[in-house]
């Protein structure tokens, strides 16, 4: 998203509406917001930032910030903190150690806002623009508020109902409730995407299936772009393993406890001694679940992504999820070979097989996989090099902009 806009900036007149409230309207995670919305200021002299801050008055959903409030709400986040973990615990105890539905978003609520949010949106979207645009699903619902005079345009950055049915695939017993949940989730977001006139999906994959609800002709594939500099990197030969992922992203979780419970078990039976890096932020509880397992490093935060994955193999064990693996063009970029399922290879553009990347979906087709490059350089070196010649042909950053400014100045809807 940061990409794309600073393209955008600087052919267009951009504003920003941020809900920068804390999440309990805790002060110091609300300064926190501040501070970094003022870096982005300073990043963005050229773009109007509109700052939803919160209502002084009292309402149901907000609660004036003081020492006691602090202290109410502190308790709430730590009894929801407990109270999800004794949920997970009972549910992987009840459901046979299913962590796939106990991390599903199928039991999820329906989504709300803070009426003032609503009024702020409604606000803002009636000065004049040309084009409005909403990104992520937490964010869908607002097309219900948006002017319809005006362009409306949703980056959906993940099919939600496909997700969905992923989850549900690794379910060990499916309920009816568990079909009802869905078939209602994925009313409600076809509906909702059905307030926008002009649906931009990261893949050509989430277009066509999108295209089965909704007229094609309101809908667009609009890849995700990723900052590229002047510096080519060289090929590395490479002896460990790295996973780029956000802990708190459930197919993330989920592939790694997959990797972990199925596919080392077979490494440690071969004897190949590996190293994983993590990199992204994980949980200390997510963490200490893998206590057992020296050959998971988590490494937070890196400075240089790019420069980080360069020299390591890179592997995506996803099962679920929808949209793009960005982590896969990072990878290309970088001269990171990878290992993916399925799943994780999904729209992307026209990488082949055993070439470009080596496909994967059981466990011993990713083990054998991990086995094989740590052993070959010189396959390593092959897929290294094709993948960059793939992504300097489909996923350059002026490519990715071209596509997605043409939507911006040729879509007459």
């Amino acid at each position: 998203m940061f990409t794309m806009i600073d393209c955008m900036r600087k052919n267009h007149d951009v504003s920003i509406g941020l809900d920068i409230r804390s999440h309990g309207a805790i002060r110091k995670a609300h300064s926190g917001k501040k501070k970094l919305v003022e870096e982005l200021q300073g990043l963005w002299p050229d773009v109007n930032f509109y700052l939803y801050e919160g209502q002084s008055e009292y309402n149901e959903n907000e609660v004036p910030v003081s020492k006691y409030c602090n202290t109410l709400l502190k308790l709430k986040e730590s009894f929801t903190r407990k109270y999800r973990r004794a949920y997970q615990k009972w549910s992987l105890k009840n459901d046979n150690g299913d962590l796939s539905r106990a991390q599903s978003l199928l039991g999820d609520n329906l989504v709300k806002y803070n009426p003032g949010f609503i009024q702020f949106v409604q606000d803002i979207s009636n000065r004049g623009f040309d084009a409005i645009q909403v990104e992520m699903y937490e964010n869908l619902f607002l097309g219900y508020f948006l002017p319809k005079n005006v362009k409306r345009i949703f980056i959906h950055h993940e099919l939600r109902f496909i997700r969905l049915e992923n989850e549900m695939s690794l379910f060990k017993k499916l309920c009816h409730n568990d079909i009802l949940a869905f078939k209602q989730l994925k009313a409600i977001e076809i509906a909702a995407l059905r307030e926008y006139s002009c649906i931009v999906t990261l893949t050509e994959t989430d277009k066509k299936i999108l295209s089965d609800f909704i007229p094609s002709d309101n809908i667009f594939s609009s890849p995700a772009a990723i900052v590229t500099s002047d510096k080519i990197y060289d090929f590395k030969p490479c002896s460990e393993f790295v996973f780029v992922g956000y802990g708190k992203h459930t197919p993330n979780a989920e592939g790694l406890q997959w990797l972990s419970e199925k596919v080392i078990p077979i490494l440690r039976e071969r004897n190949n001694h590996i190293k994983v890096y993590v990199v992204g932020s994980w949980s200390e509880n997510q963490r200490r679940q893998y206590k057992d397992f020296p050959e998971i490093v988590f490494t937070g935060f890196v400075d240089n992504l790019s420069a980080f994955i360069n020299g390591k193999i890179s592997i995506v064990p996803l099962q679920i999820g929808s949209g793009m693996r960005i982590k896969i063009i990072e990878a290309m970029n970088a001269k990171s070979p990878v290992i993916t399922t399925s799943k994780g290879i999904e729209g992307i553009c026209e990488p082949q097989h055993d070439s470009d990347y080596i496909e994967a979906d059981t466990d011993v087709e990713f083990a054998n996989a991990m086995t094989l490059l740590i052993s070959n350089i010189g396959k390593q070196q092959q897929i290294a090099e094709n993948a960059y010649k793939c992504f300097r042909k489909y996923y350059s950053l002026e490519k990715m902009y071209s596509i997605r400014n043409n939507i911006y100045i040729n879509n007459p809807n």
